[in-house]
């Protein structure tokens, strides 16, 4: 990756810290190794990604999984080099009654 184009958010966004803690297992600084690219969107990174403005993204599904498919390999996920990935989803106890098919009983409050 050195000397490559990285798209991410924005710089202080959370995928920036991310790549920014990551990087250094790879023997890599954010600052210095690369050329790290706003590119807002998780789909813009894709389409940027697709026309060669970057040379990989930090993406989340669908794009993550729309690049795979098109042949373009997961160098890493974060979730194995960070141990405080700090993203939930969530929704309201309205909405899940309404639409109990989008929990199962593992999401269930404890």
């Amino acid at each position: 990756m050195r000397g490559k184009r990285v798209g991410g958010s924005t710089v202080g966004s959370l995928d920036y810290g991310w790549l920014k803690e990551v990087f250094p297992k790879f023997g890599l600084q954010i600052e210095k190794d690369v050329d790290f690219v706003p590119v807002r969107s998780t789909s813009s990174r894709y389409t940027a990604l697709r026309a060669g403005s970057i040379d990989a993204a930090s993406l989340s599904p669908p794009s993550s999984l729309l690049a795979q498919a098109a042949g373009y390999p997961s160098l890493f996920r974060f979730a194995d080099h960070l141990e405080d990935i700090q993203a939930s989803i969530v929704a309201s106890d309205e909405r899940l009654a309404r639409q109990s098919d989008l929990c199962a009983a593992s999401c269930a409050p404890p």
